[in-house]
């Protein structure tokens, strides 16, 4: 399957203009949905601000890792609320 798509790649000439918009909405899309499903919105926030937070921090494309890696720091400090609030209703 691999070496099939490597050969159709090379033979095939594929135009990307423009997918950095449509994954951008994709992303978009996804996480709206996610919101309007969600019982608690703290996963989605605390991402948000680490995201934001790490981006002014660091202010380069290398503040995803970091990013990344408090956004899991902090749902694991804030693990029993999120549980409590998903557990609600």
């Amino acid at each position: 399957g691999t070496l099939a798509g490597i050969l159709a790649g090379n033979i095939i000439p594929i135009d990307s203009t423009g997918i950095d918009f449509a994954m951008t909405a994709l992303f978009v899309v996804i996480c709206v949905d996610q919101w309007k499903a969600a019982k608690t919105h703290i996963p989605a926030v605390t991402g948000f601000i680490c995201g934001a937070l790490f981006l002014v921090l660091i202010r380069s494309s290398n503040f995803i890792l970091p990013a990344l890696a408090a956004a899991v720091a902090m749902l694991l400090f804030l693990r029993r609320t999120v549980e409590q609030k998903m557990e609600e209703d």
